[in-house]
């Protein structure tokens, strides 16, 4: 038993530095390891680009601008391939591109005799036509430093993408004494009408019209000295169907 005079003992503060240095441990850990997937990811994004050696800086600015120009003229980011290596995947947030947009005029007449009496029917439909690209489908440009600044851009098969009624007007509806035309009939003559817009535009070339005025829309926009490139790929079916 210690005697009244003699000092006692301080009292033992709680262990507790293990128990933070453990939580300083861990949080490090976790730093380090987050900096590093960091890097690796950096790394492993330019890794095809530096591929190239020396020219690696040029090839990236010049895939980049490409980039730009295509999203600046048709709102999506093609796939862009340098000597072969994928540097920008596809990114498509719009379904299509509509390259030209015109108007046409279309009409029909149609004539009918039964039992002596004639009926005539004559109109005529004003159309927005639209021609462009379906985006479901791969596009991608490719880069060759053998080339220079050339651009080889494959595109799906432009085509016209939509033929829309704006205006319709009668010129001419005369019935017989009990040869009439039919609601049905008139509705069909309408039908037609759009079925020969269509074939008309497609017969005047507007799909091919569109691609030329993509190509001259992505020279503008790369600049004078760049050379564009406009292939059609095989289409390929939408995904999910076959």
């Amino acid at each position: 038993m210690p005697r009244a005079d003699e000092p006692s003992a301080p009292p033992v503060p709680p262990r507790r530095g293990r128990g933070l240095g453990c939580v300083a441990a861990f949080l490090g850990t976790v730093l380090i390891l987050s900096a590093l997937t960091g890097f690796l990811f950096h790394e492993a994004g330019s890794l095809p680009l530096r591929m190239f050696g020396a020219g690696g800086d040029r090839l990236e600015s010049w895939a980049g601008k490409v980039r730009d120009a295509f999203v600046a003229v048709t709102g999506m980011q093609p796939r862009v391939k340098v000597n072969e290596q994928v540097v920008f995947e596809q990114s498509s947030p719009v379904l299509e591109l509509a390259v030209l947009n015109r108007q046409t005029t279309v009409e029909r007449e149609t004539e009918n005799t039964w039992l002596g009496s004639t009926k005539r029917l004559r109109v005529r439909g004003l159309f927005r036509v639209k021609a462009g690209y379906d985006l479901r489908q791969p596009v991608t440009a490719t880069l060759d430093d053998a080339h220079g600044d050339a651009v080889r851009v494959q595109m799906p098969p432009p085509r016209v993408l939509s033929v829309e009624l704006e205006k319709l007007e009668v010129l001419t509806m005369d019935n017989g004494l009990w040869n009439h035309v039919r609601p049905d009939e008139f509705a069909q003559e309408v039908n037609l009408l759009n079925l020969e817009a269509r074939r008309k535009a497609q017969t005047e070339g507007l799909a091919d019209e569109a691609q030329k005025l993509l190509g001259e829309q992505l020279q503008e926009k790369l600049g004078p000295g760049r050379r564009v490139e406009i292939l059609a790929a095989p289409p390929t079916a939408p995904e999910g169907r076959k």
